[in-house]
């Protein structure tokens, strides 16, 4: 696992195999079916080698022919609900870290 990864608790059973992080969210790699949209998913997040239990909600679906035409992997968008301080702290640590060690502006341009 790179310098964060992600556990997702949901009873249909949602297989994160990546995940990419966004201002305020992060983008989960997935198979479909997906979540249906506003869909509450518990998430456990690792963040610069801590664990942080969170919440998000689902608000994209990147489904399999627009992520050919988009050049993505195929998921779900997830924004953030409520996080904690340190969530914050954290997520914006490790998000800076990946975009200048990757020159990618993350999926706030996408």
């Amino acid at each position: 696992m790179g310098p964060w990864g992600v556990r997702v608790h949901h009873p249909e059973g949602v297989e994160a195999h990546g995940v990419e992080l966004a201002r305020g969210g992060l983008f989960l790699h997935c198979a479909e079916p997906f979540p249906p949209l506003f869909t509450r998913l518990s998430l456990t997040l690792w963040l610069g080698g801590e664990e942080v239990p969170c919440e998000g909600e689902v608000v994209r679906h990147v489904d399999a022919a627009h992520a050919r035409v988009w050049e993505v992997s195929p998921g779900i968008g997830v924004q953030l609900v409520s996080p904690c301080p340190r969530l914050r702290e954290l997520f914006e640590r490790v998000r800076g870290q990946s975009s200048a060690s990757a020159g990618d502006p993350g999926l706030s341009g996408r």
